[in-house]
């Protein structure tokens, strides 16, 4: 029988449900018995923290939680800047090259670029994540497996009543995933 933790979540009718737990030979069993009952492969979705539990979910949509690919972007982000702030700063340079304020300006841009680049690639990771991932990240300790079902707008809602039963029968609560 599935251990889950409780996590208190909205009681309002939404298109996902979730389920925390405790032992991934629980996640493989339940999403072996979702797709044996029928939900198609790329409604489950599978999210760990550790990149071997997810690669044992193969036949599954899986992903890390939200938030685990931020430090990427912000490199990509900074080293964008960076290098678009330099060619603002060697064309700034060729235009006025004896000018002493200019020049200081011209090697404060790169920097300046650097720092908003890495913002915008740090905002651009937010909002793009699952439900389930974002739910992951905060609701979730690090060694806990969620397996998650979601619906599609055509979708049959009935889907979701088997999802939960799936769910119950291993002893785990399913959780409503609200948007946002």
């Amino acid at each position: 029988m599935a251990t889950a933790t409780t996590i208190q979540a909205s009681a309002t009718e939404t298109p996902t449900r979730a389920v925390l737990l405790d032992k991934v030979s629980d996640a493989e069993q339940i999403v072996q018995d979702l797709l044996a009952a029928g939900l198609p492969r790329d409604r489950v979705t599978v999210v760990s923290d550790t990149a071997e539990i997810r690669r044992r979910f193969s036949s599954v949509h899986t992903q890390p939680p939200a938030g685990r690919l931020a430090a990427r972007w912000i490199v990509i982000g900074s080293i964008t800047g960076l290098a678009l702030g330099g060619v603002m700063a060697m064309a700034l340079g060729a235009m006025n090259s004896d000018d002493q304020p200019r020049m200081l300006m011209g090697a404060l841009i790169p920097l300046a670029a650097a720092l908003i680049g890495g913002f915008v690639g740090a905002m651009m990771t937010r909002g793009t994540e699952s439900e389930p991932a974002n739910f992951h990240d905060q609701a979730a300790l690090p060694d806990k497996t969620l397996v998650a079902v979601e619906l599609q707008a055509d979708d049959p809602l009935t889907w979701l009543g088997l999802a939960e039963r799936v769910m119950r029968r291993h002893g785990a609560d399913p959780l409503p995933l609200a948007r946002g």
